[in-house]
């Protein structure tokens, strides 16, 4: 799964308890009605529809991200956006022992 605080993999045992959407703060329908722990048993179990709304989330994930880093770029603020960027997600790597 891809979110602003790095990747994580959604079938890791933590997430199974876990009531929470992937990413709080997401506008996607995934996150609006999912939970992690549901989303997990899906690819767990095999179910089809996991691959679908996990797939709904990143194409969200991404296409804002785009959107934020276009913004960045008219304003002329693109190398502090992508610094940013790329040390919230070096954090996250180093946190979750990725």
């Amino acid at each position: 799964m891809l979110t602003r605080d790095g990747d994580f993999n959604i079938r890791r045992a933590e997430n199974a308890e876990r009531h929470d959407p992937i990413q709080s703060d997401c506008g996607c329908a995934t996150c609006a009605s999912y939970s992690r722990g549901y989303l997990r048993h899906l690819v767990v179990t095999g179910e089809l529809s996991a691959h679908r709304l996990l797939t709904i989330h990143n194409l969200h994930f991404t296409l804002q991200l785009l959107r934020d880093a276009r913004l960045a770029i008219a304003a002329g603020t693109f190398s502090e956006f992508r610094a940013g960027v790329n040390e919230r997600r070096a954090f996250s790597d180093i946190e979750r022992g990725s």
